[in-house]
């Protein structure tokens, strides 16, 4: 109960400091987003809570920590609008959290209240973001009933192509599920699920030396933001999926909670206790291992 009442002065708290300081960016809709992404070469890269942590100086715990070359990559590609093939996508709450379940409401009114100046620093008023959302099309929202048709948009945006996947140890995405099931090749990246700019210059030259006709997804965490945008800058179609693969279990499943997944990554979840994958398909589409360890 204690807890609660903490939690929701935050929450009045927060309501107050954005009322007094609004954040002056124009967020896109999910389905505006989707239209963008879904032209060939339309690459995307989103910003989230962590990344914003990160630009202050401080980890994600347990998943990223922070350092000085991370921090300076994450500032210029928010910064960096000129490229009009590649989306910078913030979060939706910018605009408002009516539509979000008490939860989420309560940490997106916080987190944008503590860190309204940054936000308002680096964010233009002359252009559209992207959604960052459109990777959690589920879990946050209210009414889960549209979920099905975002879903089935984002699919069909890979239908008949050649993917590849950039992904951490534990991501697995696609594996147990049919996120991927219509694509004509899928092949897998796989990088260190902790820590992985530590070995970005190693992921960005490998991926640098694939062939610009396959569309390649990136989740792998603060590490997919710059890897985006010089995919992009490149001339690659990328998209930062981020932890789309999550949200489709939890949808397929209905849960209202984020429950763990079976011998895969979740999405805020431990990946403690994950072991190997024995999915033959899965072991095929693996082509590359970043990194000596990936633990």
């Amino acid at each position: 109960m204690i807890n609660f009442i903490k939690r929701f002065i935050k929450y009045l708290w927060g309501l107050w400091v954005l009322k007094l300081h609004p954040i002056k960016a124009q967020i896109l809709t999910i389905d505006e987003t989707i239209d963008f992404i879904a032209v060939e070469g339309n690459s995307m890269v989103r910003f989230g809570d962590g990344e914003f942590s990160l630009m202050e100086g401080k980890d994600i715990e347990g998943y990223q920590k922070s350092n000085e070359r991370l921090s300076e990559e994450l500032a210029k590609v928010i910064k960096d609008v000129n490229n009009s093939r590649l989306l910078i996508c913030l979060p939706e709450p910018i605009n408002g959290v009516s539509e979000y379940v008490y939860t989420s409401r309560w940490h997106w009114v916080a987190h944008l209240a503590q860190n309204w100046k940054r936000y308002n620093k680096v964010c233009k008023t002359d252009i559209d973001y992207g959604n960052a959302f459109i990777s959690r099309p589920y879990m946050i929202y209210k009414n889960k009933e549209q979920s099905s048709r975002w879903f089935e948009r984002i699919i069909s945006i890979w239908e008949g192509r050649d993917v590849v996947l950039v992904e951490g140890k534990f991501s697995r995405s696609g594996v147990g599920n049919d996120l991927f099931s219509n694509v004509r090749s899928l092949r897998r990246i796989l990088c260190p699920p902790k820590n992985s700019f530590e070995h970005y210059d190693e992921i960005l030259e490998a991926v640098l030396k694939l062939d610009k006709k396959s569309l390649i997804l990136l989740s792998v965490g603060p590490t997919s933001k710059p890897l985006a945008k010089v995919l992009a800058d490149s001339g690659y179609w990328t998209l930062d999926i981020g932890h789309l693969d999550s949200e489709y279990e939890w949808y397929r499943a209905q849960t209202r909670s984020k429950i763990p997944l079976v011998n895969k990554h979740s999405a805020e979840i431990t990946d403690e206790g994950i072991g190997e994958c024995d999915d033959e398909e899965y072991l095929k589409s693996i082509i590359l291992t970043i990194g000596k360890r990936l633990d």
